[in-house]
């Protein structure tokens, strides 16, 4: 008997990529900036929505990026997915 057991969050592997993808760009403080359908698919999902934020408000020239971010949803989803990951391993 293991001390912890848990149900491991299984996801395809494309799911997996996508939301890999999104969450390293957050970590780097930008957004991710992609037309790929699969995209359309996890905002539909509720785990990626497309967002703007401007850089430099308040200043003569301020610049509009939009792209996508996960959303908690997304984060929480991606995280166990990690961990099962690292579990198999």
């Amino acid at each position: 008997m293991t001390p912890t057991t848990h149900k491991r969050s299984w996801m395809p592997k494309r799911v997996f990529t996508a939301l890999g993808k999104v969450f390293c760009a957050e970590i780097a403080g930008r957004m991710f900036q992609s037309k790929a359908r699969i995209y359309i698919e996890l905002e539909l999902e509720g785990y990626v929505q497309f967002d703007s934020e401007v850089f430099g408000a308040g200043t003569r020239f301020p610049v509009t990026c939009s792209g996508w971010c996960l959303t908690h949803k997304g984060r929480m989803a991606y995280g166990e997915a990690c961990e099962g990951a690292s579990d198999e391993q």
